[in-house]
């Protein structure tokens, strides 16, 4: 993600990194499988799966994305799991301010 800072209520695109797809090798790769786990800053871990729940979306060969409110200030993090046809895990993380109303 290029900016990491976020307001409080803000809805954040939380994805694979579209400068690093999934990869077997050097060839961009679908995983047979994607879980995305975010975890927001109260420990709270949230687990989608693709193709069972439509938040989690394919943007392109390799690439993967979910929209998330982000109602909690602190720290969050990702991750993307591929399992299958491409064993592969992508984490980052960025920070949500409080609000100030």
């Amino acid at each position: 993600m290029s900016e990491n800072y976020f307001t409080k209520g803000s809805k954040v695109r939380i994805s694979v990194d579209p400068t690093k797809p999934f990869k077997v090798g050097s060839t961009v790769t679908d995983p047979t499988g994607i879980v995305v786990k975010y975890r927001d800053p109260a420990g709270v871990i949230t687990i989608k799966t693709y193709g069972v729940d439509s938040e989690v979306n394919r943007q392109a060969l390799g690439i993967y994305y979910m929209d998330v409110v982000v109602n909690v200030a602190g720290e969050w993090t990702f991750r993307f799991e591929g399992s299958g046809a491409c064993v592969a895990v992508m984490e980052d993380s960025f920070y949500v301010e409080p609000s100030r109303f």
